[in-house]
């Protein structure tokens, strides 16, 4: 009977982590729309409208609760025996990450900006520490839900950022201004470029470009595996990944754009080394990403845009210099750190800091103890994903590093992890990529 149970609640787990890979893309959207719409008609229905904006944490805890569920039934049912769990420094890294955040809730006097700095530092580990203990069937096709929504997602992108009325997303809620996200204001229908009041930066259905461009480098990192293999489907992939390519470029963010150069940069050689990958799989990729350029840089010529103000951007490096530099002699004065949610994405509903830098974010909320186990898990995770396995699975470890190292890169230059919906279908992936218990069943149908 409890081995039934488990088994129910293991194809439960299942279809709330594919109803996650499949709608989160569309999170910001539908709750900027929702909100416009008066839904829920307002006043007293508010608190519903506020439980469903927060769907996905709802989800990610249910799937670990079941996680956990699962695995006491398995554990202590006579006719299941279970093997002791397995426990390695990952986890224990992120064991300690958690009890570190866990003291702030008992120093800091604001409980609901702990809550929110939790939500963006704490709870994707959390995630990945329950996802790895599990075993996950049809993996594959979960890995087909994330690349169909992302097509769905991809081509509207692209056209909200080039063919599209710039006042086309106040149909559905968006405000008219182009400005940062403030708390309950709508996002900014169009994020025009610096220095210019005729180019839409590329958010597609997320609420900002970088915040895409995040999900982007996810979509490049699951589509690999099949652009290096002899899949039947290899040309459609290779067309996705020159839109994909092409909207990281509409995003106009330099962060990506570097993120997205390095993380190329490093993947190519261990694919090579790894794979032995033909070099007509590699002048395919080529011609793809070079299309996509090409089609980008006409777009440009015909719009009169100037380089100087796509890549230099003085007001806003000269920005991101001060904020780091802020930063920095706040974490040299308080080394402990300042609590969860007294910096980055979070801080912006409290009092606002956001240093560009995901790193220092760390160690201004968590102390430099913190950030030295963020690194190390990091590291950790590099480890493990370019740990030699079985040959179909190798290939989805390494388009996951190459989705974690180019967000990881980007994180130097801005608050890249603060996506949530890219960075827990991420750990999500890589949790079942990783397991501890058992090799996932990747070719199960």
């Amino acid at each position: 009977m409890l081995s039934k149970t488990a088994d129910l609640l293991a194809k439960i787990r299942w279809w709330l982590l594919l109803a996650l890979v499949v709608a989160a893309p569309f999170h910001a959207f539908l709750i900027t729309w929702m909100k416009s719409a008066d839904f829920f008609g307002g006043g007293a229905n508010a608190g519903a409208l506020f439980l469903i904006s927060g769907w996905r944490e709802i989800f990610v805890i249910l799937i670990c609760v079941l996680v956990f569920a699962e695995f006491l039934m398995k554990r202590y049912s006579p006719l299941t025996p279970h093997p002791s769990p397995l426990f390695d420094s990952l986890d224990f890294l992120i064991l300690l990450y958690f009890a570190l955040s866990l003291i702030w809730f008992f120093i800091q006097p604001n409980t609901t900006q702990w809550l929110w700095g939790f939500r963006y530092d704490v709870l994707p580990f959390s995630f990945l520490f329950f996802v790895r203990r599990a075993k996950w069937e049809k993996v594959s096709k979960l890995v087909w839900a994330a690349l169909i929504s992302a097509t769905v997602v991809l081509i509207f992108g692209f056209f909200q950022s080039t063919i599209l009325p710039q006042n086309f997303l106040e149909n559905f809620g968006y405000a008219p201004y182009s400005g940062e996200y403030t708390p309950g204001v709508a996002v900014a229908s169009c994020q025009y470029l610096e220095h210019t009041q005729t180019v839409c930066r590329a958010v597609s259905t997320f609420g900002g470009p970088t915040r895409y461009g995040t999900y982007l480098l996810l979509i490049i990192g699951l589509l690999l595996p099949y652009i290096f293999s002899s899949w039947k489907f290899r040309k459609f992939a290779l067309a996705l990944l020159a839109l994909v390519v092409l909207n990281i470029f509409l995003t106009y963010s330099r962060s990506i754009w570097i993120g997205t150069s390095l993380a190329a940069f490093a993947t190519f050689f261990i694919a090579r080394a790894r794979t032995k990958c033909s070099l007509r799989t590699i002048g395919l990729g080529v011609i793809a990403i070079f299309t996509a350029i090409l089609i980008t840089g006409t777009a440009l010529v015909f719009s009169n845009i100037d380089l100087k103000t796509v890549l230099i951007r003085a007001s806003s490096t000269s920005a991101h210099a001060q904020l780091f530099k802020e930063g920095t002699q706040k974490l040299i004065a308080q080394p402990l750190g300042y609590g969860l949610g007294t910096a980055g994405p979070a801080s912006v509903h409290f009092e606002k800091f956001l240093p560009e830098n995901w790193y220092l974010q760390i160690g201004l909320e968590i102390g430099i103890a913190g950030l030295v186990i963020f690194l190390g898990i990091l590291f950790l995770l590099f480890k493990n994903l370019l740990k030699p396995a079985r040959a179909d699975t190798d290939a989805k470890k390494l388009g996951l590093f190459f989705a974690l190292f180019g967000i990881a890169i980007a994180g130097l230059f801005t608050h890249s992890f603060e996506e949530t919906t890219t960075v827990l279908i991420l750990f999500g992936f890589i949790g079942i990529f990783s397991n501890l218990q058992v090799k996932p069943a990747i070719d199960k149908k």
